[in-house]
Order: structure tokens, then C-alpha cells, then sequence
């Protein structure tokens, strides 16, 4: 059912259009299950870090703080604590 939407994913993330900061990949690694490690065998190469990376992800973490559209609460709380040292670094 939800093949075509993994293939997909997957093919983005082999073209380099979709990407993620390797604090996420610690995360999974952390929490690992079978669809997480499964997961992360496919998905490996989507994971960097770079300063044009942190510099982007600031950003977006800048606009949550000062948007009235996203309030604090214990899901606002959880999406920063998953970004670990990168969010720590720029709040």
C-alpha cells in the first residue's frame, strides 16, 4: 500500500534531494527497532552536517521560536530535544 510512497522517498534520498542532519541518524540509532535499523540501511547516505546545513536548520528553529503559530508545548518541546547538540548550540 505504501511502497510507491517509499520508493519514492528512497529515490529521493539516492539523488541527494532529500536530506537530514546526522543528529537525526543518532536519534534512530538510539531508538533502534527492525524498522529503524531497516530504515537506516537504505537511507545511510541522506545524513550530513555542515555549517550551510546548521546555518539552514537555525534558521528554521529561529522561526519556531518567534512564530505565535507554533506554542510551547510538549510536541515543540520533544522536536527540539530530538535535535540534540545542534538545538542546544542554537537556541
Amino acid at each position: 500500500m505504501f511502497a510507491p510512497i517509499w520508493e519514492d522517498l528512497y529515490g529521493m534520498i539516492d539523488d541527494g534531494k532529500l536530506i537530514s542532519v546526522d543528529y537525526v541518524k543518532i536519534e534512530l540509532e538510539r531508538r533502534a527497532d527492525d524498522w529503524r535499523s531497516g530504515f537506516l540501511t537504505k537511507a545511510n547516505g541522506m545524513f550530513h552536517i555542515s555549517e550551510g546545513i546548521e546555518n539552514e536548520y537555525a534558521k528554521v528553529i529561529t522561526e519556531i521560536e518567534k512564530s505565535n503559530n507554533c506554542p510551547k508545548n510538549n510536541h515543540r518541546e520533544r522536536f527540539f530535544k530530538g535535535g540534540g547538540p545542534l538545538v542546544d548550540r542554537m537556541r
